[in-house]
C-alpha cells in the first residue's frame, strides 16, 4: 500500500500579513520523481492585470520550506475610484463628483485591501526549493497558451525536494542453485588465505599423499615448484615413505 501524502490545506487557512490579501487562483499541480529528486509542477493562472514585469511578483518559501508563497502586486484600480471614474466619463460621458455617494463607497471598500499583494500559499508534499538543474527549463515561466481558439496566460512552476529520494530496498525473489564446496586440507605452516604460495603447496602436499616422492621429480618441474617459493628438495620425505602413504590411501 502506497504512503499517502498529508492533504493540503486551503490557502485560506493560512494567517495573511498586513500587506497581503487572500488570493485563490485557478491552479494545477502533479509530482514526479526527477534526477533523484521529488518535483511539482505548479501552473498558476495569474491576475489578468500581471504582466511580468520587475516587481510584479515574488515568491518565497515559509514553514521550513514546506509552504510556498506566490505575490502579486496590487492593482492600483481597485484601491481608488479615478481610473473607474475616467472610463465612465470616457466611455459613456458619466461624470461623478468627488463627494458622491458611488464614490465614497468605492474609497471606503478599497481602503481595506489598498497596496496589498494578491497572496497564494501552497502546501508542499516536502521541505521544497526551486528546481534549478532541469537543464533548459526554468524554475520559474511566464507564457501565454493558444488553445480552442483562446488564449490562457499562466506562470509555471518548477519545484524540488530539498532531500534526494531516499532509496528503497526492493524485495527480492527468484530460484536458487545450491552449490557444493569441500574446503581444502589445511597445510601445517601455510596460511591458506593469505599466503600466495598456499596453493602450490596444497598441490604439493596431495601429491605426496598420493604415493608421489620428490625424488622423482624433473629439475623442469622443480625449478617450476621453486618459482613459487617451494622447494620440493627440502622436504625429508623419501621413496619409501611414499610408498607407505600410498598403501594407506589405497587401502
Amino acid at each position: 500500500m502506497s504512503k499517502k501524502s498529508a492533504p493540503r490545506p486551503a490557502s485560506s487557512t493560512y494567517k495573511y500579513k498586513a500587506d497581503e490579501r487572500n488570493w485563490e487562483p485557478i491552479t494545477h499541480s502533479s509530482i514526479y520523481p526527477s534526477k533523484g529528486f521529488n518535483r511539482e509542477e505548479l501552473i498558476i493562472e495569474p491576475t489578468a492585470s500581471f504582466d511580468g514585469s520587475e516587481g510584479s511578483y515574488v515568491t518565497s518559501f515559509e514553514e521550513n520550506n514546506t509552504v510556498f508563497v506566490v505575490k502579486l502586486a496590487p492593482n492600483p484600480v481597485f484601491d481608488d475610484p479615478h481610473a473607474i471614474n475616467s472610463y465612465y466619463a470616457t466611455e459613456y460621458g458619466i461624470t461623478t463628483a468627488d463627494d458622491s455617494a458611488r464614490d465614497q463607497a468605492y474609497k471606503k471598500s478599497a481602503k481595506i485591501n489598498a497596496d496589498k499583494w494578491f497572496t497564494f500559499r501552497h502546501k508542499l508534499a516536502w521541505p521544497g526549493k526551486p528546481s534549478m538543474d532541469l537543464g533548459k527549463l526554468p524554475c520559474v515561466d511566464y507564457t501565454e497558451i493558444g488553445s480552442n481558439g483562446r488564449s490562457f496566460p499562466v506562470l509555471i512552476f518548477q519545484l524540488s525536494s530539498i532531500k534526494p529520494i531516499e532509496e528503497k530496498v526492493q524485495k527480492m525473489s527468484g530460484t536458487l542453485t545450491k552449490k557444493s564446496f569441500t574446503s581444502p586440507t589445511m597445510v601445517r605452516g601455510v596460511n591458506m588465505a593469505g599466503d600466495p604460495n598456499a596453493q602450490m603447496a596444497y598441490m604439493m602436499e596431495q601429491m605426496i599423499n598420493s604415493g608421489f616422492s620428490p625424488s622423482k621429480m624433473s629439475s623442469d618441474m622443480k625449478r617450476k615448484a621453486k618459482a613459487f617459493g617451494f622447494d620440493p628438495d627440502a622436504m625429508k620425505i623419501d621413496d619409501e615413505d611414499a610408498r607407505k602413504r600410498t598403501q594407506i590411501n589405497g587401502s
